[in-house]
Formats: C-alpha cells, structure tokens, sequence
C-alpha cells in the first residue's frame, strides 16, 4: 500500500544520492566519453529505450535507483517539450534529452556526438558524426530499415490503439498494457497495468529476433504516483479529486483557487510517491535486465529518460503549478542515463 505520512515524505525528500556529482571535472569527462565510447558501433548492439513518463530529474536523484545505476552515470538533461507526445516525436525524431551545460560527453550531449540521427542532406550529415546515421523517417523507421524487430511497449493512455504515437511510426509490433480511456485519471491503477509487470511477455516478444530495438514507456511516474500497490487512504480522498480539477491547467480557472489552496500542503507528499514509485520500478528493471542480457547475443545499449518532469505546487509566473505542459525547470530538467547491460 502506499502510504506516505508526514514522516516517511521527510525521510525521502532530503536523501541527496552521492551518485551526483558535485562538479564538473575534465576526469569525469574523460571517463565518459570513454566510457560512451565503448558502446560503439552502435548497429552491433541491440538497444533498450526505457522512457519513464512525467519523471523529473529531483526525483531521478533522490530515489535509490541501483539497477539503473548499473546502466551507467545519472545526468541531468533537458527535454525539448513538456508532455508525453511531443516528447517522444522528438526522441523519435532523434533529439534525445541533452546536457546543456558542464560535461561535453558523446550521446548525453547532442553537439558533441548525437546517438540518432536521421539523413536530411546525406553530405552534411555524414560529415557531423552520429552514432546511428538513419535513412528513414524517424528512429523507429531507420531501425526497421537495419532489419531491426522493433518492439514497442505503451504503459500511458497516448499509446492506446489509434494514438499517433501508435499509428505514425512504424513498429513491428507494439503492446499496449495501460488503462482503459474512459477510466478515472485519479483512481488507483491496477498491477497489470504497468508494463514492468509483463516481463516474461515483452521478452518472449525478443526470443527469436537476433537483432531487435526495444521501447517501453514506463507510467510510474504519472500522476496519479501509484505503482499498482493501492493509494494512501488520506491521498485517495483529499488530494487526488483536487488535483483532478487542477493538473496541467496553465492558468487558472475561476473558482479553483481554494482548491489549489487545499492541495498545496498535499504537495510533499505526492513528489514523495513518485520518488517510491522510481524506486519500484527500478526493482523489476533488475529482472528485465537479467533478463535481457540472458536473451541477447550481442550487447545490450540501453537509454533510461524521462520524456518530461512534473510540477508539485511550485510557483512559476506567479501560479502554483501541478503536473506538466508547463516551461518551468521542474518539467524541463529529466534525469538520463545511458550506458549496457
């Protein structure tokens, strides 16, 4: 169940992970171009995109992440829109979140060396340097072109059956494991579904392509923070239906203001629910990375980023904000980590 009193979001909201480094030094850079550079070529690896959906970076720092600090370094990078379909139609047209200031390390920081690329004017591009340079449409279409089994996995309701995120790119397969449409945004999500608790399925998927690129949108983060484990009694009753009437509004509506009010003291507790809810699901990645790695027979590079963050009541342009689709660092600022199995 969670259930996270005053106490337990105290406890968690001031952990600083020592994963992060204090500052930039040139030995870090080195170790992470290195380190970047022993992914390469990337057509010889299998890949793993992992996005999780609404996950700002605070949150990525705090939590005790140790199967996604197997993947490699946290950074801290910035996403190019604030909410689930523009994110991915950039990542899958090649702009993975980048770091944009301190370290200049190939893939997190796209000017250095872009992980994907897709060909617009063949000399221009070739000349840059990528680690993937597609003749294709987007990612998903340049994959399917190195005769790639692109797997898609959905976990947010803009991966339903007619979604564009569904429709306009060309997956060889995709599974979709979220709630149904008409559901109430605010209720508890039942276990199934969360794609993390579909391994077995989504490998079994993989077992007979000997190269594959696998995605899998991750919707722990998403309001409203619960990972398939029941909601606090008290959260359930008096901080989801007012923040219903009030996530992701950009300005406010006449007579909500005493609800904002109302859901501000609640704030803590909901960025402390997300915070457990990474910690969840870096629990199952263990297995999907035991998995994966027993499955492959070439290596495995993998990307865990969020698509965009999420807000908790702080205040930007003079408003208290909730969720996304707003330009305020706390929604721009994603964690990152790349690196293999």
């Amino acid at each position: 169940m969670t259930n996270l009193g005053a106490a337990e979001t105290a406890r968690i909201l001031p952990r600083i992970s020592p994963r992060i480094h204090s500052e930039v030094t040139t030995n870090l850079e080195a170790a992470e171009t290195s380190r970047m550079a022993e992914l390469e070529p990337l057509t010889e690896c299998n890949t793993v995109l992992l996005v999780f959906d609404c996950l700002r970076f605070d949150t990525a720092r705090i939590a005790r992440t140790p199967n996604l600090d197997r993947i490699g370094r946290l950074h801290k990078a910035h996403t190019l829109a604030t909410y689930t379909p523009a994110a991915h139609f950039a990542m899958f047209a090649g702009h993975l979140p980048s770091i944009r200031e301190g370290i200049r390390v190939p893939f997190y920081h796209e000017p250095t060396k872009q992980m994907w690329r897709i060909m617009t004017a063949p000399e221009r591009d070739a000349n840059r340097g990528c680690g993937i340079l597609f003749d294709g449409t987007d990612v998903v279409d340049g994959f399917r072109r190195l005769d790639f089994f692109v797997q898609g996995i959905g976990g947010v309701s803009q991966f339903s059956t007619g979604s564009a995120l569904r429709t306009k790119f060309d997956w060889s397969d995709f599974i979709y494991f979220g709630p149904d449409l008409n559901e109430e945004l605010m209720k508890p999500r039942e276990a199934k579904t969360f794609p993390l608790n579909h391994i077995d399925e989504i490998v079994s998927r993989l077992e007979k392509q000997p190269q594959w690129f696998l995605f899998i949108n991750n919707p722990e983060a998403h309001y409203p923070y619960d990972w398939g484990d029941g909601i606090d009694d008290e959260i359930q009753r008096d901080a989801l239906p007012r923040l219903g009437k009030v996530v992701n509004l950009r300005s406010m509506r006449p007579g909500l203001e005493n609800v904002k009010r109302e859901l501000l003291p609640f704030a803590p507790q909901l960025h402390a629910m997300q915070i457990k809810g990474l910690e969840a699901l870096d629990r199952k990645l263990g297995d999907l990375f035991d998995e994966l790695w027993l499955l492959s027979q070439r290596p495995v590079c993998v990307v865990g980023v969020g698509d965009h963050g999420e807000n908790f009541g702080e205040k930007y342009g003079g408003l208290e904000l909730f969720g996304h689709f707003h330009p305020t660092p706390e929604n721009v600022e994603v964690p990152l980590w790349i690196g293999t199995l």
